[in-house]
């Protein structure tokens, strides 16, 4: 599951006498992120934020705590809270994985707006990742930022030319994505490709993106990033 290696890695292992509350931003935008998390730390909670892809379980808004979270009215102060600001149908489930993988005080915090439907199509936050090169002669990566700007970078740079190494990205319609150079003189088209491939250790799946064309300035990769499941 996507979350073992997220949410169980990151904060089992931790423990502290404040509620720790690990907010998932994904679908969020700035403007929630910052009341919700100015609002949770009037509150006396440690907020740390983070854009990371949601697991396939979790299809609605969800508070993941732990069993070992310091009281249920805690936990109920904590819900209250969250509907106030307004998530009042969030599911609320406790984290139960293995006898060993709890945390004190912790609670994963999983918004999703209303109208937005995570898991039938790949939406622009999910774009928002590094992505190394496959199938080209040039190693290189491509880096999708929340913003909308994008980088490009060599580990050996094929040539001087440096106009299309940055600029703006958008997701025109699905499955294409538009990069337009800093400069506005290069656009360049990739398609979404999402799958799931199995390897010697498990199932990976794979958010591949393939350019619809070729240019003498842009890398004629296929650029791929992985998710264990």
């Amino acid at each position: 599951m996507k979350f073992i290696s997220v949410f169980l890695i990151s904060i089992f292992l931790s423990g502290c006498s404040t509620t720790k509350v690990y907010l998932y931003k994904r679908y969020l935008s700035d403007d929630d992120v910052l009341l919700i998390t100015q609002k949770l730390e009037e509150m006396d909670y440690e907020v740390e934020n983070n854009t990371l892809a949601f697991p396939d379980e979790i299809q609605n808004s969800t508070i993941l705590y732990s069993p070992f979270i310091e009281g249920k009215g805690s936990l109920d102060h904590f819900i209250s809270v969250i509907a106030k600001l307004g998530w009042s149908d969030a599911d609320v489930q406790p984290l139960f994985k293995g006898n060993h993988w709890y945390s004190k005080n912790s609670i994963g915090l999983f918004l999703i707006p209303e109208g937005v439907e995570q898991s039938d199509k790949v939406l622009s936050q999910d774009l928002v990742n590094q992505y190394t090169s496959d199938k080209c002669d040039h190693s290189a990566k491509l880096r999708l930022n929340r913003d909308n700007t994008y980088q490009i970078s060599y580990k050996n740079d094929p040539n001087n030319k440096t106009e299309h190494k940055m600029g703006k990205w958008e997701l025109t319609g699905y499955p294409y994505i538009q990069l337009t150079s800093s400069n506005g003189d290069w656009t360049f088209y990739l398609e979404i490709h999402n799958n799931i491939i199995t390897d010697l250790i498990g199932r990976v799946e794979l958010l591949e993106l393939k350019p619809l064309s070729s240019h003498h300035v842009y890398p004629s990769c296929n650029f791929v990033y992985g998710v264990r499941m």
